[in-house]
């Protein structure tokens, strides 16, 4: 998909040849950078998934589930036992529903593979005519695009069969893509809030220093690949 996104921006801001071989090739480092980083602290911090934490939360449990709870006490909320997420996208496969991804929660890897693909563009443009896109590191940019996820195409189906909606989704600024797609799993329910940015806004996420969440981490690494010019360590 970030490749897709890729081309899309591309070729409305009129790329060359040349300046796709290097934007590219930067954007899908900073990917391999990404899942590298990502998956050491998924397993560094080894943060249950919602679907674990929402039905097993419970201070009155004594032991890995609900079940182990203690005789004659209730169920204290938020914890619920019977709760399942949306999960996954399980695309064009009839009768197959995907669930949760079986490794750790936090931090979001596609929260830090968005946030590295993105940051990459809005440093590579940056560079490209300073005068027309002028933002500082924590402001959001002017780089404006539209896309059709393969997701929401009008012809993608969901496993009971019934066909998506197409959706052309805009936005005003590249900064807006990373921060929807750094919530956009929330609402799978297959990932907390904070797994991506503790940003509530693309505003809060840009300012962000706390360094919570997938956003900072793929930022990160979009920029010192940038700075690296893809040229070796001396």
């Amino acid at each position: 998909m970030y490749n897709q996104v890729l081309a899309k921006i591309a070729t409305s801001m009129g790329n060359t040849e040349a300046e796709n071989a290097r934007m590219f090739g930067l954007a899908n480092a900073a990917m391999g950078d990404s899942g590298i980083y990502s998956w050491r602290d998924k397993y560094d911090y080894d943060l249950w998934r919602p679907v674990v934490g929402v039905r097993e939360d419970d201070v009155n449990s004594v032991g890995p589930s609900v079940t182990d709870a203690v005789a004659g006490r209730s169920i204290v909320p938020p914890c619920d036992p019977f709760w399942l997420p949306l999960g996954r996208p399980a695309s064009n496969r009839l009768g197959e529903f995907s669930r949760t991804p079986d490794f750790p929660a936090y931090p979001s890897g596609h929260a830090t593979f968005g946030a590295a693909v993105l940051e990459t563009v809005r440093l590579f443009y940056q560079e490209k005519d300073p005068t027309t896109y002028s933002y500082a590191v924590d402001e959001e940019d002017n780089i404006g695009f539209t896309f059709v996820s393969d997701e929401l195409n009008g012809s993608t189906l969901d496993p009971d069969g019934s066909r998506r909606s197409r959706h052309n989704r805009k936005f005003d600024s590249v900064a807006a893509a990373m921060y929807d797609n750094s919530i956009s799993r929330i609402y799978l329910g297959v990932h907390w809030r904070f797994d991506g940015t503790s940003g509530y806004s693309v505003k809060e996420m840009l300012e962000a220093t706390d360094r919570i969440g997938g956003v900072p981490l793929g930022r990160d690494i979009a920029t010192q690949i940038f700075n690296g010019f893809l040229q070796p360590l001396p």
